[in-house]
């Protein structure tokens, strides 16, 4: 390989690689900037932690359900029922000159400010670079390495669900109702249907989200991919200058 003048090394960093990367929300060590994924259904529009989305990942396919509604996540099909944006970038507001700059929107219960900005999944190339914002923020680059390929993902996401929930977001318990909705949606056995693997009792327990009907406008006029790569890199930068001076 060495001799080969075109062989370029595969980068450590695809250890950790872009499926299992959609789980992971920080995309800054110091937890400012988040990323969530939302249902896009218009009367449900629940955003919550990628480990409390339904999923069938136990049969080896990739397919999700909201655990609100128990819709199946479908990223850019177009209709009626859903919102453009498929998902949320939440940037925390550290002080009153980020305020006037980036104008909070949204309030924690503990009092921490936010400022929510939906957009739209980005292509290959925006996707890549929220991807690297993502390995270095994930603090499991390391470890990772020595957890064999079949058994990283049941490890990324015991590592999130021990972190700290984000403070937009609230235990919700589905009602009976919902309850009832996952479990018919767990029996069917078509073409994306689960076929048994969606974990009720998990699905019981609740999951930590926060529902976006508020913000409704938006989620129908999400920000264009150039912006949203922008805000990428401001974040980005940001987070590099706040633990500069931290450290200072």
């Amino acid at each position: 390989m060495t001799e080969d003048p075109f062989h370029v090394p595969e980068l450590d960093d695809h250890e950790l690689n872009n499926w299992l990367l959609q789980y992971c929300e920080n995309i800054d060590k110091a937890g400012k900037t988040s990323v969530f994924w939302i249902c896009r259904r218009r009367d449900c529009l629940y955003m919550c932690q990628s480990t409390d989305w339904a999923d069938n990942t136990a049969i080896g396919c990739a397919h999700y359900w909201c655990p609100m509604c128990a819709h199946l996540y479908e990223p850019w099909v177009q209709s009626q029922q859903r919102v453009k944006a498929n998902k949320v970038m939440v940037y925390k507001l550290d002080d009153l000159k980020q305020e006037q700059t980036l104008k909070a929107n949204a309030v924690a219960s503990n009092g921490e400010r936010f400022r929510v900005v939906p957009y739209m999944w980005l292509d290959t190339v925006g996707q890549n670079i929220e991807d690297r914002f993502k390995r270095v923020a994930s603090g499991i680059m390391e470890e990772i390495k020595k957890v064999p390929p079949a058994d990283r993902l049941n490890f990324v996401l015991a590592t999130l669900e021990k972190k700290a929930v984000h403070a937009l977001l609230e235990h919700h318990v589905p009602t009976e109702e919902q309850k009832q909705a996952m479990i018919a949606k767990n029996k069917l056995s078509g073409p994306k249907q689960p076929k048994g693997a969606i974990d009720l009792a998990k699905h019981e327990k609740g999951s930590y989200g926060r529902f976006m009907k508020q913000y409704v406008e938006q989620l129908d006029d999400p920000v264009t991919e150039t912006a949203m790569m922008r805000n990428w890199i401001c974040a980005k930068v940001s987070c590099m200058n706040a633990m500069r001076l931290s450290s200072l």
